[in-house]
């Protein structure tokens, strides 16, 4: 019914663009403030992906100390009164339909002790300092802060000399660690999906991920690895065009579904088209010429980037049959023909 109603909505109301986050496991992380005894100690969720979370405090010297479930649909923080002093092994659970856990040791003493994790690709500082009520931060890059719970992002890869000074009152305590941050983050392309009636144009602009590791998946059992590029369905309907792409830190995976309506030509008559236009040179700087295999005269061209914008268009070609392409930036085109007995399409790369 739900699809259908989509399908119906669609066709009303035009073309509709429908983004699909891809369902990957959650990180778990948490931060932990006041742990000190007579206190009561806040721990702080500070994970991603998750919907359900499930705590475990445990002391080590004992059976199981307490649980505490929480059955809820966003990221939840407790707070809960430790009764003794002593160490504690405390276990999050995150839940989204993968089940990931983390588990942390805590002291509950009454001596201040800075003390720190560094998550590298969430670029998260978890705090685990006890009996300390105010902060003070030295990132290694120049930067400073004075948050309980830093998230701090790097420019750029290399090891950072990081400090932090957790205070209670007149009291202190200094703990310095060398960070080693190997990606600046999670893979994150930038890129633009653009349909244009049976054409689906693809463009990956820039973003923190691993070169050779992108892929576009289309939907019809056909792929590309291209940074830029362009595809042509061969039938109307619903199509999942995803992005894939890989770093150190894991993967992306994003679905963007397109409805295609019309189609104005199939796969094997624009492949006919191409094999019946020549430009050259390819690649070119400056200028193109052009050719058709039936030899007929050429009314106007269009030029479009791999995005499906038109770029450059001009009527009357002269008989040489040459364009100027010195307007144009560096990079992928798709040339479209008219002629007088047919319309031709064919790719050019400009130096």
């Amino acid at each position: 019914m739900k699809k259908n109603f989509l399908i119906l909505f669609i066709a009303f109301f035009g073309l509709k663009t429908i983004t699909i986050e891809a369902h990957n496991p959650p990180i778990p992380a948490f931060s932990a403030l006041n742990l000190c005894l007579g206190d009561s100690t806040h721990f702080i969720n500070q994970s991603s992906g998750g919907v359900h979370e499930m705590w475990i405090i445990q002391k080590l010297d004992t059976i199981l100390h307490d649980t505490l479930t929480l059955d809820t649909l966003y990221t939840t923080d407790i707070t809960y009164y430790f009764q003794n002093q002593g160490t504690y092994l405390v276990t999050l659970y995150e839940d989204n339909g993968h089940i990931a856990s983390i588990t942390k040791q805590i002291n509950i003493g009454t001596t201040t002790i800075a003390d720190f994790d560094f998550q590298r690709c969430s670029n998260q500082f978890f705090n685990m300092s006890t009996c300390a009520s105010s902060f003070s931060w030295d990132f290694g890059d120049g930067t400073n802060s004075t948050v309980p719970f830093a998230h701090h992002q790097y420019a750029d890869t290399g090891t950072y000399v990081v400090s932090l000074i957790a205070f209670n009152g007149v009291t202190s305590d200094t703990l310095t660690k060398n960070i080693h941050v190997t990606e600046t983050g999670y893979p994150q392309p930038v890129y633009q999906i653009r349909l244009s009636n049976d054409t689906v144009y693809c463009q990956v602009t820039g973003g923190n991920y691993t070169a050779g590791t992108l892929t576009w998946y289309y939907g019809d059992n056909t792929t590309a690895t291209s940074t830029d590029t362009f595809h042509v369905f061969q039938d109307t309907g619903l199509y999942n065009v995803r992005i894939r792409v890989f770093n150190t830190c894991g993967q992306y995976i994003y679905d963007t579904v397109v409805y295609v309506t019309y189609l104005t030509t199939s796969v094997k008559e624009l492949s006919q088209q191409t094999l019946q236009t020549f430009i050259y040179p390819n690649p070119a700087k400056n200028n193109i010429r052009l050719r058709t295999t039936d030899n007929s005269h050429i009314l106007s061209i269009e030029v479009y980037d791999l995005i499906g914008q038109l770029k450059l268009k001009q009527q009357n070609v002269n008989p040489e049959n040459e364009i100027d392409i010195s307007v144009l930036s560096t990079g992928q085109y798709i040339l479209r023909i008219q002629t007088e007995r047919n319309n031709y399409n064919n790719r050019f790369t400009k130096e």
